[in-house]
């Protein structure tokens, strides 16, 4: 995922520590929503379907879709982006 990489590049700019735990707490979200899909927030204003978690105590939001049996992620942003601004929900 682009968005991970870009996040913890720009995180890493000024401690790398941090940027780690960002990668934690992002494998612990997945690893949630591997065992609970439908833990995540429902973000049906942004597109059908669409759903988030955030990466606590990071405010990055890990959009994904639950289709059948698997998770797809879709994006990883920080939650004080205009959201409804973006249109690349696929």
């Amino acid at each position: 995922m682009e968005d991970l990489y870009e996040a913890y590049a720009w995180i890493a700019a000024d401690n790398e520590r941090a940027a780690e735990r960002l990668l934690d707490r992002v494998e612990v979200a997945i690893d949630r929503l591997q065992q609970y899909p439908m833990a995540g927030a429902p973000r049906e204003n942004l597109t059908p379907g669409l759903r988030s978690i955030r990466a606590v105590p990071f405010r990055h939001l890990i959009f994904y879709r639950v289709t059948g049996e698997d998770i797809v992620l879709i994006r990883l942003l920080h939650g004080v982006r205009n959201l409804g601004q973006l249109t690349d929900w696929t």
